[in-house]
């Protein structure tokens, strides 16, 4: 477990997470990695017209678009109650007009070996939204929890080798600045498809706050 022979055996131990409070974005992220199985809550049959919607911060923090995000989302649970109300729209057609922030779950299953995988790609705060930081955080807490051994095998504030090997490359997907460990070269704001870090939006502390918050309960493990 501690990594240090084949890793035979973190591929017969089955791990079966619950993902809760995802947006549908966020669950597509999930779904990407193929190797697990996945069990997702359902749309078709079901009335979605009291879900929850799930935003970053910066979208209702002193934001100047607040009201119309509020608006847009009304207006699209307001439409489909008309189209489903009497019947005129299938709920299997009529969910499609929902917003991607609509919540949703997962029963997510696989083995050791995938997970640890799946929590290292996820963690990488460069790279991946920080809504995908603050899952694989959580889940690696939860693991360490059960399998105190795997503790070794996860860093909460890693540095992003592939954002660092590829950033300043032809075919980059460079679209945040560096920030932290990961400040390692020069570079001009210029060079970015975003004009700001992560941390310089509004609401990052939020996150930040949260990801500190996560780091020091699995430190203490």
């Amino acid at each position: 477990l501690k990594g240090y022979i084949l890793p035979t055996i973190l591929e017969t131990i089955g791990v079966v997470f619950l993902l809760e409070g995802l947006s549908q974005i966020d669950a597509v992220h999930i779904l990407r990695h193929r190797t697990m199985s996945f069990s997702g809550q359902s749309t078709d049959a079901r009335d979605v017209r009291d879900d929850a919607y799930v935003l970053p911060p910066e979208l209702f923090i002193d934001s100047k678009f607040k009201d119309r995000i509020k608006k847009l989302h009304q207006d699209a649970v307001n439409l489909y109650i008309d189209m489903v109300e009497n019947d005129e729209v299938s709920r299997e057609h009529a969910r499609y007009i929902c917003p991607r922030s609509a919540e949703t779950a997962l029963y997510m299953r696989g083995n050791i070996k995938d997970i640890i995988h799946l929590i290292n790609t996820r963690l990488d705060r460069q790279t991946q939204p920080m809504s995908d930081n603050i899952i694989a955080a959580k889940m690696a807490i939860e693991l360490v929890k059960v399998y105190p051994e795997l503790k070794s095998q996860f860093n909460l504030d890693p540095v992003s080798h592939f954002y660092l090997k590829s950033v300043q490359t032809p075919v980059a997907h460079a679209l945040h600045p560096p920030e932290g460990n990961n400040d390692t070269f020069d570079w001009t704001y210029e060079d970015f498809i975003s004009p700001k870090k992560k941390s310089e939006y509004v609401g990052a502390e939020i996150y930040f706050n949260l990801m500190n918050k996560l780091k020091k309960e699995f430190e203490s493990l």
